[in-house]
């Protein structure tokens, strides 16, 4: 086991490619995570809250104007 332990920022720099190869899981525990690049899933993604993008549509709340079986507006938070 490697365990890091601080009352500070854990940085990693400079690295061109970083892996996490884990058996079973990878958790992260914290209120916030930002990621400030592109992100790819190679699978399957379960969101247990609402989704909410920058112009404030929900993924939950969000309604169209239109008919089934015919193209939709856009969609209206």
């Amino acid at each position: 086991n490697v365990v890091v332990s601080t009352q500070g920022n854990v940085v990693v720099e400079n690295c061109v490619q970083a892996n996490i190869t884990a058996t079973n899981s990878v958790s992260i525990d914290t209120p916030n995570t930002t990621i400030t690049g592109e992100l790819r899933v190679d699978g399957g993604v379960s969101v247990g809250n609402d989704v909410i993008t920058d112009s404030n549509i929900s993924l939950n709340q969000h309604r169209h104007i239109g008919n089934l079986g015919s193209p939709t507006s856009p969609s209206i938070p």
